[in-house]
């Protein structure tokens, strides 16, 4: 397997080979990024044991090893993870999934978290400014009324769970710009100096466009807008959330391996 280096300071990409022993493919598996550690977790669709957890740890440089860790009680295909205070993961969703579990990072342990409403896969989670809230957006689920073979819908509703209690994942009515939500593989990053402001980056559109597409999400007022600014390329991400350099510039990777430095002062 490849794996993909950023050096910030320097903007320059390196690659290294990973040896993953037990695995033959990481299709159906998300990433997240915890300080210089990267964090796979999912399973091929159809999988009976779980989903697999692997630790990279990039702190040596040019030099990454492979942790397998606990595996996770339910199948998650294309999940959503960030990480959140007391050092734990939060695994969300998946390919006709509802199924939620948090991963205690320095106990190595499991344990469940409130159902989704409904299957969400390809989502992006962000956490708000002072930690109390967990914000899923966009991301497919199936349409059961279609009769289409393909028969998959972006979402347009915003989950929010809070983790101060974490008993159930609210939907939040959106009021203006619902339509700007329906994407999937996005990419989303915080404002700083407006505690709440989520811009929402590139993604595909329920024609699987990939956009260049930057929207303005203001949570308080459930509103959506479309800013004149855009991407530099059209794209669907990786790491969905932005790598934070700074206040103000986060780094993103889109699927093309294509690098992402975006200042959000420069957004109109």
């Amino acid at each position: 397997v490849t794996l993909n280096l950023f050096d910030i300071e320097e903007e320059e990409v390196f690659t290294s080979k990973v040896s993953l022993r037990i695995i033959n493919s990481l299709k159906g598996m998300s990433q997240l990024n915890v300080e210089n550690n990267l964090y796979l977790c999912g399973s091929e669709e159809g999988a009976s044991i779980g989903s697999f957890l692997l630790k990279l740890d990039n702190t040596k440089g040019m030099t990454s090893t492979v942790s397998i860790m606990i595996n996770a009680q339910y199948s998650h295909v294309y999940p959503s993870m960030i990480h959140v205070p007391k050092n734990s993961i939060l695994v969300v969703g998946g390919k006709r999934q509802e199924k939620c579990e948090q991963f205690d990072i320095t106990n190595s342990k499991w344990k469940y978290l409130p159902d989704l409403p409904e299957e969400r896969y390809h989502s992006t989670l962000i956490m708000d400014n002072n930690k109390k809230y967990v914000y899923l957006f966009g991301g497919f689920c199936h349409n059961k009324d279609s009769q289409s073979k393909d028969n998959n819908k972006n979402c347009n509703e915003i989950l929010r769970l809070n983790l101060e209690n974490m008993m159930i994942w609210e939907k939040l009515l959106v009021v203006q710009g619902k339509e700007l939500l329906e994407r999937n593989s996005c990419g989303v990053v915080n404002s700083s100096d407006k505690d709440n402001i989520v811009y929402i980056l590139g993604g595909k559109d329920n024609n699987k466009e990939i956009t260049d597409d930057i929207i303005e999400c203001d949570i308080k007022k459930r509103t959506a807008k479309k800013m004149t600014s855009k991407l530099k390329h059209k794209s669907s991400f990786i790491n969905q959330q932005g790598v934070c350099v700074s206040a103000t510039t986060f780094v993103l990777f889109n699927k093309k391996a294509n690098v992402h430095r975006i200042n959000i002062t420069s957004f109109d």
